[in-house]
């Protein structure tokens, strides 16, 4: 060290080299000669700072430094007198010196030791924003140089190096975790939507690109593989539910992507994620799996949804539920007080055309419109209740019938059409039920006319119907002749 304070002969050397005194500061040991004192840096080595005294100033004794004294001062003792050393800004730079160190590479050095050094030139550069962003770009490129590439992408992330640049050096890679681990980093401090839209779509391509390297079933291949895929899919499923509701994924653009790479369990949860039932019911009717789609039917309608948005999924899909699960369905159907009985009639008549009464399972249909019937005065529920009763059930169509027609006097008219049920009743061969519509209808002579097919109490009761004024106590009086004429008829 000495050497390079001052020229000194060749028999002078071994003296000149060895300091009389050492002192030492924060950044700098400062050394002592006879003569001379020169600073030394702690992180460089070399000599950064040094001064000869002349003749007068005497020999040079020693250096002390006040470990209380707050000003950084130095005292030089000679044998003539004492000098002050004042170290000002001696944090000057620092930056630099860690930057160059941890730069140099030394052979056998500790990783951990380049990081802190790193760190260090960080630390020094003050709030300096130029400094800062040259240690960071000195320190992501020494990584990516070093090949730990997954670092100097996270580091990449915090400069201002152009993103194009960037992601073209970690696009060259075979291995594609670096890029997202750079996207990644990119979104976190991204502002602009656009920005966020363009990054998760990227990240969403990657991440599908590293399913597809696993088999498709979640149990196959060695241990490690199966618990990679499983915490990947994890993974992925966290980045589609966090980006979905900060708004950074284009529903279209994502679906798109994830049919692209055929992940179809994905696109189920993403279409789920987002409340796209449609599809979601769309798929497992495709593949026949009734029972999931009655499970997602049975979960409408999902918070912030319309219920009439969740109507029309049981609209659209119910026809073929019905063919296929009919109990299951009207189960479902009867929680759902939002449902319109009136828009489910077409499911009920396609149900009822494919069912065979033969098979013994009650009807759903009518167990269906029995439990709306109730509530709804709609004339369609009632007609259609009639007319399924006039095929399957006799004792239950007279009731239903009788029990309406009862409150036909003075009272509101049955809710079912009156012309339509006995067009039905007619068609169905259910002449009881025709003669009580023909009796509501006024039609007492048509009603006792057919009665007589049936038996002679029915006859005689639809008799009595007509009032007693003129004209209908005539007709009452034609009534029972026709009914004597019958009986007499038969008995001959």
């Amino acid at each position: 060290v000495g050497s390079g304070v001052r020229t000194v002969s060749g028999a002078e050397v071994a003296e000149a080299d060895i300091p009389l005194s050492i002192a030492v500061t924060e950044f700098h040991f400062v050394l002592l000669y006879r003569d001379a004192v020169a600073a030394v840096s702690k992180i460089s080595k070399k000599i950064v700072w040094q001064y000869t005294f002349g003749p007068a100033a005497g020999r040079l004794m020693r250096i002390a430094r006040d470990p209380l004294d707050k000003h950084n001062k130095l005292w030089l003792v000679s044998d003539r007198a004492i000098f002050v050393l004042h170290a000002h800004n001696e944090q000057q730079d620092v930056w630099k010196l860690y930057l160059e160190k941890a730069l140099a590479g030394e052979a056998g050095k500790h990783r951990g030791e380049t990081q802190q050094d790193f760190d260090d030139a960080l630390k020094y550069c003050a709030g300096d924003a130029k400094a800062e962003e040259e240690v960071r770009t000195a320190h992501a490129d020494f990584l990516f140089e070093s090949g730990h590439y997954v670092e100097a992408a996270e580091k990449y992330a915090k400069t201002s190096r152009p993103f194009e640049e960037v992601a073209l050096k970690f696009s060259e890679l075979e291995d594609r975790s670096p890029l997202k681990a750079f996207l990644v980093n990119k979104l976190h401090d991204a502002t602009q939507r656009t920005q966020k839209v363009i990054l998760c779509t990227w990240l969403t391509e990657i991440y599908l690109d590293k399913l597809n390297e696993f088999p498709d079933e979640v149990d196959e291949g060695a241990p490690d593989d199966v618990a990679a895929r499983r915490a990947l899919l994890r993974e992925f499923q966290t980045f589609l539910k966090d980006y979905h509701w900060r708004g950074c994924l284009d529903p279209a653009t994502t679906f798109h992507l994830i049919s692209s790479h055929g992940r179809i369990n994905e696109l189920l949860f993403y279409a789920d994620l987002i409340g796209d039932f449609d599809r979601v019911l769309a798929h497992h009717m495709q593949r026949k799996e009734y029972e999931s789609a009655l499970e997602v039917l049975a979960d409408l309608p999902s918070e912030d949804m319309d219920v009439e948005k969740a109507a029309a999924f049981f609209y659209k899909f119910s026809p073929t539920l019905m063919l296929e699960e009919p109990e299951r369905t009207v189960t479902i159907w009867l929680t759902k007080k939002f449902l319109d009985p009136t828009r489910l009639i077409p499911a009920l008549v396609r149900y009822s055309q494919r069912r065979d009464a033969r098979d013994g399972e009650p009807d759903q249909a009518i167990r269906y419109l029995e439990a709306v019937a109730r509530k709804h005065r709609e004339p369609a529920i009632h007609n259609y209740l009639l007319s399924l009763y006039a095929k399957n059930d006799a004792p239950k169509l007279i009731q239903f019938i009788t029990e309406q027609l009862a409150s036909i006097t003075g009272r509101p008219a049955p809710i079912f059409d009156l012309k339509y049920a006995l067009r039905v009743c007619m068609r169905e061969r259910q002449l009881e039920a025709c003669v009580h519509i023909y009796g509501a209808m006024g039609l007492y002579e048509e009603a006792v006319q057919l009665a007589l097919q049936v038996n002679i109490e029915l006859a005689t009761e639809y008799a009595n119907k007509p009032r007693d004024d003129d004209d209908e106590g005539a007709l009452c009086k034609k009534l029972w002749l026709r009914i004597a004429q019958h009986v007499l008829s038969n008995r001959g």
